[in-house]
């Protein structure tokens, strides 16, 4: 991932879930796989989604779960 696709990454971006999760981008219908995350904007400007482990699994739930996040995920 680019450092903007990370900083611009908010918790529906993000599956968590047993089940896909939908998301309607520019008209689009985008499923996002249990343990996966969407980046809506990118490079070539269409969306993409990625796997994510374990780790980053952890990380991410612990930054989503902070009261001090914003409505993105990263603190900075």
């Amino acid at each position: 991932m680019r450092k903007g696709e990370l900083l611009r990454l908010n918790g529906d971006d993000l599956n968590f879930g047993c089940v896909s999760v939908t998301r309607v981008i520019k008209g689009e219908v985008w499923e996002i796989d249990p343990g996966w995350l969407l980046i809506e904007k990118t490079k070539r400007g269409t969306p993409r989604t990625i796997p994510m482990s374990q780790r980053v699994q952890t990380i991410l739930k612990m930054l989503c779960e902070d009261a001090t996040t914003s409505e993105y995920v990263s603190p900075v």
